[in-house]
């Protein structure tokens, strides 16, 4: 005997049923696919707010807002002037291009480039020395279909020439 709970009552009372304790895969197969309309039309409306559709672009997406000094930031930031895009190459490429260009004698590896610039990190080099210098076309490497191949190499280019060279 179980003691009598208000949750269950209201459930009875909407039509809902108590679990028959299936024990067999059979039982719980007729459990499973048995006809359940005349219990949901008992139980009466549905809660339409639960099931109502929401906007495709409302879903799975939650809203912060900003805080003052986040909006105040923000106003700050879009009254700056935009400056204008330039040619120039930025000083942090001409400063790889000054100190890598020089180290560089024939094909390298990336070991010897390390080590003729005195440098450690790997990392480093590969960001503030080889793409710098490989996207201002002043390098090339002599696999390029493998850039990350242990036998890559590295090696000036007629435009990386020219600029070692200039003033």
């Amino acid at each position: 005997t179980r003691e009598p709970c208000a949750g269950l009552e209201g459930l009875a009372l909407r039509g809902a049923a108590s679990w028959p304790e299936p024990r067999t895969p059979t039982d719980m197969r007729a459990v499973v696919s048995a006809d359940a309309s005349p219990v949901l039309q008992s139980a009466g409306p549905l809660q339409p707010d639960l099931f109502r559709p929401r906007p495709a672009d409302a879903r799975n997406q939650s809203v912060v807002r900003d805080s003052a000094v986040t909006v105040a930031r923000k106003r700050a930031d879009a009254s700056k002037p935009v400056p204008p895009p330039t040619d120039a190459v930025a000083p942090k490429v001409v400063k790889a291009g000054t100190r890598l260009l020089p180290a560089l004698i024939g094909d390298m590896t990336r070991r010897e480039i390390l080590a003729a610039l005195g440098l450690q990190n790997s990392g480093h080099l590969r960001e503030n020395y080889l793409k710098p210098c490989l996207g201002e076309g002043w390098i090339e490497m002599t696999i390029p279909e493998k850039p990350t191949s242990r036998n890559q190499r590295f090696r000036i280019t007629a435009e990386g020439r020219a600029f070692r060279e200039s003033p």
